[in-house]
């Protein structure tokens, strides 16, 4: 594949290879998500060439896919609102996450080996590329994600500016509400022109990284068309954002530097020989949103089924398709789901992040936004009468020595929800009690502990005191 430079604008200025302005919205991978994707790039087992790395891909698809969401459904454009154009939109966050995943993976797996060919080791190598994890994954993500917002919003926009365009036959481009606005829109503010005049296919809001002017339908009369020499001094789309994305269906144009430059440099196409030699005579036109060959290698989300389960006093017990029965804690997830559920509440069992499943995190786990949790995969959503969520984490250790067990069990729960329900070691719930409010002492958030008994059943050992 080429290589190109990756280049980003904003309202305030450009950059060449650095990462791009933006405006914050805390969009970021987390760290544990990038850790598991440096430790499959590292991998003997993964290739650079033609894989797409599941962990990276996920997260910024996942990203992504939230921002077609946020944008698409804002007042205004959420008479719109079909899922076929959502569904359109979605896919072309993909293809970029794809080719945006690829370009990492690669510049990342380009410092796997030392000056004389020998694999460097893991540690150094990490400390090399986590620069490159970090651009891609926060500073350039946030740029990323802000821009489909705004552009999602726009297509949504456009597809509401055609339906009424019998009533409000013309556009009106508005002025950026950026507080340090470039000058590249200046010509363009205030025009107004016929919604279908070609204008429009060259110019729009949306066709700078972090553009902050919008356009509005109106019944003015049109203004003079905006001078060419406008075009000539450097107000033409970034790479990315050529096309109109409420014609196109695609948020990111395919001539970003993520993408290849043409079919032939792409790692993803691999036609027939029959297909192969149809290229010969009629020339291949790249379209990489709607290329059959990256759609063979996109990782696909897997179908989500569950089993209900119901329980006593109105309770049931929800299991994903994506919870594996073979699991070695499966029998006492559903030991403690059943529990709950018996209680009259809606108890999840939900999947894990493991190698080759693919799902859409936020389905399952959209509840922990905005907590530290965020990007953890806690063993059980619980919903209770009130309708308040609570996540929980089932944590069990086969040690000889049960204080190493229980502050392991401690400890590596808590890094994935602060409520606990942990296997009972041979120790007294004095001692138990102590350690936990040792570590509340400390600083650490424990909200429930629960002791799973070796009949199944669950013991309350420690419920933190609310206010009051």
């Amino acid at each position: 594949m080429v290589v190109n430079t990756l280049y980003y604008g904003s309202a305030v200025g450009r950059g060449f290879g650095t990462a791009p302005v933006a405006e914050s919205s805390g969009i970021s991978i987390s760290d544990d998500i990038i850790a598991a994707a440096l430790r499959n790039i590292y991998s003997r087992d993964f290739n650079h060439a033609s894989d797409i790395e599941p962990n990276l891909f996920n997260a910024i698809a996942a990203t992504l896919a939230d921002a077609v969401t946020t944008g698409a459904t804002v007042p205004g454009a959420s008479a719109l609102g079909k899922d076929p154009f959502l569904d359109a939109l979605r896919h072309s966050t993909d293809v970029f996450a794809a080719f945006k995943t690829h370009r990492a993976q690669n510049d990342m797996a380009a410092r796997l080996l030392d000056s004389n060919g020998n694999l460097k080791p893991f540690e150094q190598w990490k400390k090399e590329v986590l620069p490159i994890a970090d651009h891609q994954c926060h500073n350039w993500l946030e740029t990323e994600y802000n821009t489909a917002v705004l552009r999602a919003r726009q297509a949504a926009n456009w597809q509401q500016f055609q339906a009424e365009k019998d009533i409000l036959p013309n556009l009106k481009w508005l002025p950026s509400t950026s507080p340090n606005p470039g000058a590249d829109h200046l010509p363009f503010w205030n025009t107004i022109l016929p919604i279908d005049h070609p204008f429009w296919d060259r110019h729009r809001p949306g066709d700078r990284w972090n553009c902050k002017c919008n356009l509005t339908s109106t019944d003015e009369p049109p203004t003079a068309v905006p001078s060419l020499s406008s075009e000539v001094s450097g107000n033409n789309p970034q790479p990315g954002l050529k096309d109109n994305p409420g014609k196109t269906q695609a948020l990111f144009s395919d001539d970003h530097p993520y993408f290849p430059s043409d079919c032939k440099h792409c790692a993803f196409y691999k036609p027939s020989a029959k297909a192969r030699l149809a290229t010969v005579i009629t020339a291949q036109i790249k379209d990489c949103n709607h290329c059959p060959y990256i759609e063979k290698v996109l990782p696909k989300s897997v179908e989500v089924e569950e089993i209900v389960i119901e329980a006593l006093n109105n309770g049931h017990v929800h299991v994903s398709s994506l919870v594996s029965d073979k699991d070695s804690d499966y029998d006492k997830l559903m030991d403690v789901a059943k529990f709950f559920a018996n209680e009259g509440r809606e108890v999840f069992l939900t999947p894990k992040k493991r190698r080759g499943l693919i799902f859409d995190y936020d389905y399952f786990y959209s509840s922990l936004k905005g907590t530290k949790y965020y990007g953890k995969c806690p063993d059980l959503k619980v919903i209770t009468e009130t309708g308040e969520t609570l996540w929980y984490e089932h944590e069990g250790f086969i040690s000889s020595n049960p204080k190493n067990a229980f502050r392991n069990m401690m400890k590596d729960g808590l890094i994935q929800s602060n409520r606990l329900i942990i296997d009972r070691p041979q120790l007294t719930e004095r001692f138990m009690l102590r350690s936990i409010i040792g570590r509340v002492d400390r600083g650490e958030e424990i909200e429930e502990v629960w002791i799973r008994e070796r009949n199944g059943n669950l013991t309350l050992l420690y419920k933190k005191r609310t206010a009051g």
